[in-house]
Formats: C-alpha cells, structure tokens, sequence
C-alpha cells in the first residue's frame, strides 16, 4: 500500500514522516458527508532516499503488516464476541435460565466491547514500538 508523506525532520539516518491515515471513505469525505478528522501520524522510516525536511516522499508499508493490521482489526473482535456467546450460553444454561440463549448473546456483545480496549492497547504498542513498517520508495516533486 503506498502512500504520500510529509518529511518533517530528521534524525541520525531516520527520517521523521508525517503520513495521513487513509480514511474510511478513501479521503473523499465530500462524497459521505461523514465530516471525518483523521489524524495523521509520524513514523520514522530510514532515510534511504537522502531527503531533507519539507519534501514529500511516496512510502510503501509491507502487505504483511496490512494483513496482520486487518487480522487484528477483524478477527480479534469476531473471535471474542463468538466465544463470549458460546461461554455465556454454556453458563446461563447449566444455571438453569430460561433464556440462556438471550443471556449468552448479551455476554458476546459485552465481549465485543471490551474488544475495544484491547485492540485500543494494541493499537499503542504498535505507535509507540513504531512497528509501522513503512519504507520510502521515490521523492515527490522537484
């Protein structure tokens, strides 16, 4: 996947680069009226390119690090509201509810919310390890 970034700074052999997170909408919010301010973030990606700050580069990240981004995105999530069913139908049903069933897709849903915060912990891992691995391909512009 690649995309354009703002070099901002640099560091040793490391160059600071401010990339815009691609929005839902494909950054076309005019089209879904969704209002949408994405943040963007700076990753520091090894200045191969011999860039100065102020230029704009094309960075690429690794299409294993886009596919492990959606695992945990979508799996994790669906994984946890499945066995947050499963564990609470099994529950209420040896206590003897009548409606075990009901009571088991509340306790999925509950699952499903505290998904959030794991991926949210995650999601500070990855940013603050800077696990991001982004590589700079081409200059943009002059």
């Amino acid at each position: 996947m690649n995309q354009v970034g703002f070099v901002k700074a640099l560091e040793k052999n490391k160059a600071l680069v401010e990339v815009r997170r691609v929005s839902a909408c494909g950054s076309n919010c005019a089209s879904c009226g969704g209002e949408c301010n994405i943040p963007s973030v700076t990753v520091k990606i090894e200045n191969k390119l011999n860039v100065k700050p102020g230029e704009f580069v094309e960075i690429k990240m690794a299409t294993k690090t886009i596919l492990k981004s959606a695992f945990i995105a979508y799996i994790i999530p669906l994984i946890l509201m499945v066995l947050g069913i499963v564990l609470g139908i099994k529950t209420f049903k040896s206590m003897n509810f009548e409606s075990y069933e009901t009571f088991g897709f509340l306790v999925g849903i509950l699952f499903l919310g505290g998904s959030h915060f794991i991926l949210k912990s995650i999601d500070k891992k990855i940013v603050n390890k800077n696990k991001l691995e982004f590589e700079m391909v081409r200059k943009i512009g002059k």
